[in-house]
Order: C-alpha cells, then sequence, then structure tokens
C-alpha cells in the first residue's frame, strides 16, 4: 500500500486531489466550482475512499480527453514524483528488501514510479498470473513478464532506475503508463471489476492459496475487504492466519478482532516508542533475517 512508500516524499490520496484540481484551475483546465466541490469533499481529516473516489471522479469528468484518464493521470505524474534524488536511506533499504525477500509474488495498489508492474489490463497479465499462481517459485527467467515490467526502483543523484525481481510484480491498482488502468476515479474501480473478469479469479486464488503479508496497507478498499471476508468463509475458523500486516498503534482488542474475523494477525508497533516509525522497518529486518535462515 501507500504506506510502504511514505519515506519518498509522495503526497497522500487527499493531498494529491488537492494539487491537481488547484494546478488544473490554474492551468485554465478545471471549472472553479469543480475544485471548489473537491475541496468541499476532502474537508474532512480523513476522508473516507467513497469521498476520495467521487472527488477523482469529478476531475476526470472536468478534464475530457480522448483516452479514458487521459489528462488526469497526467497530472497524477507531475505530483507522484519522489522529494528528492538520490531517495532517502531508509526508502533504499525498503526498496532492497522488497527485492530480496523470497515472495511469490509483489501486489500493490501503488500507482507511484519506484515499483514497475504488470497490471490486470496489460496483454502480460495472464502470464503474470500463471507465473504468481502455478509455477516454482522464484520464477524462472522464461516464466517472468518482460524485466521492465517487473522491476523495483533504486536510485543515485540522477533519478531511478529499475532492477528486476525474481518474481512477478503486479500493479493491481493500475500504472501510471497506461491511463485507463489506473483505479482512482468511480469508473476506475468498474472498469477494473468489471470489464477485467479474470482478476477477481486471481485475487481470488492468491488470497486463498497463499499467505499475504500487507504492508503499509490501509484496508480501505471495500472489494479487497469483501474478498477476503469470502476466502475467510471458505477456509474456516482456526488454524494459522491467512495474512499478516505490519501496521502501527493498533490496540490489543483491535488486533484480536483483525485475528478472529478477518483472519489478519498484525505485526503491531507503536509509533510513540523510542524508534518511532522506524518499527515499520525493524519489522522487516526481523523478517529478512527469519527467510534467511530457512
Amino acid at each position: 500500500g501507500a504506506g510502504f512508500s511514505a519515506p519518498a516524499g509522495f503526497p497522500g490520496w487527499k493531498n494529491l486531489l488537492l494539487e491537481i484540481a488547484e494546478q488544473a484551475e490554474a492551468d485554465g483546465a478545471l471549472p472553479a466550482e469543480v475544485r471548489a466541490l473537491v475541496v468541499s469533499l476532502l474537508s474532512a481529516q480523513w476522508p473516507s475512499a467513497t469521498e476520495l473516489d467521487q472527488a477523482a471522479q469529478q476531475i476526470d469528468d472536468a478534464l475530457p480527453s480522448a483516452a479514458p484518464q487521459e489528462r488526469l493521470v497526467g497530472y497524477m505524474r507531475r505530483f507522484l514524483v519522489p522529494s528528492a534524488y538520490p531517495l532517502p536511506p531508509v526508502m533504499e533499504r525498503r526498496l532492497e528488501l522488497l527485492r530480496s525477500l523470497p515472495f511469490r509474488a509483489i501486489l500493490t495498489t501503488n500507482f507511484n514510479p519506484l515499483i514497475s508492474g504488470v497490471t490486470p489490463f496489460d496483454p502480460g497479465a495472464p502470464a503474470a498470473y500463471r507465473c504468481a499462481l502455478r509455477a516454482a517459485a522464484p520464477c524462472t527467467p522464461s516464466e517472468l513478464p518482460p524485466a521492465e515490467s517487473s522491476a523495483v526502483a533504486t536510485s543515485d543523484a540522477y533519478g531511478l532506475r529499475f532492477v528486476p525481481t525474481c518474481c512477478p510484480v503486479l500493479q493491481i491498482h493500475g500504472s501510471l503508463r497506461l491511463p485507463r488502468s489506473v483505479v482512482f476515479t468511480r469508473e476506475g474501480y468498474r472498469r477494473l471489476l468489471y470489464q477485467q473478469p479474470h482478476y477477481h479469479t486471481f485475487v481470488k486464488a492468491s488470497l486463498s492459496a497463499y499467505t499475504v503479508l500487507y504492508m503499509g496497507f490501509s484496508f480501505s478498499d471495500a472489494y479487497l475487504n469483501e474478498l477476503r471476508s469470502e476466502i475467510v468463509s471458505l477456509l474456516g475458523d482456526g488454524g494459522a492466519p491467512i495474512a499478516y500486516a505490519i501496521t502501527n498503534d493498533k490496540s490489543e482488542l483491535q488486533r484480536k478482532f483483525f485475528q478472529k474475523h478477518e483472519g489478519v494477525e498484525m505485526l503491531n508497533f507503536d509509533t510513540s516508542a523510542p524508534g518511532g516509525w522506524g518499527g515499520f522497518d525493524a519489522i522487516l529486518e526481523e523478517l529478512d533475517a527469519a527467510a534467511k535462515k530457512t
């Protein structure tokens, strides 16, 4: 999720929409009343997912383009850039661990430029699904999607460069290189969920057959919560968790609830502790050390 990339300095969903609306109005591309509505929709400190995707849809509707979301995604590219190069050391280390940990596949809802993957709208999606679900782990080079489609960034003073991963990378909510694939608006969700029927099957197969590690994930996407709920019902109570999540500042009651009703065991850290947000990275380091012992 977006929290994984926080050290790179990307704006959050709310701030991204506000920045796009402000710039688009300044460019003469967005009517003032649309920007005012977007500001109103996003007035809460933490707008709901419904308010966020409605605000994005309002902007997209006011920016007509030849292809779905083309102009909206053009503005997203302008603002979804790291705050500085090279990336902060903590971000570089997270990306290094993402490349090196023995994942069967990397699934991300992010469309920032740090991770390059296959989207559900790409012709290579079935090959990536097959590699993730049925190939040996790690996939052989011949089974992987093209290197440019499964890679995780590193950086220097001049910008980003991409290092191929040993497993398929799937940008399940789209990539900025393919505007119609980006899941940012109400219509974007509909295109993903109802025009790409194999996507549902892939996600359900992944959740039911393999243990998931959620990192920087908000659990705010209603359809993903429903799919996970379906898998919890399928597999029943008892046994090992179906997923783990690196989380912060969750109470014992919240952790027990997620383990009992969502099948997710939270690997929690306290941001008020001396290490602060470094607790996230300490957990990743522990996972890396454990993986190297197996």
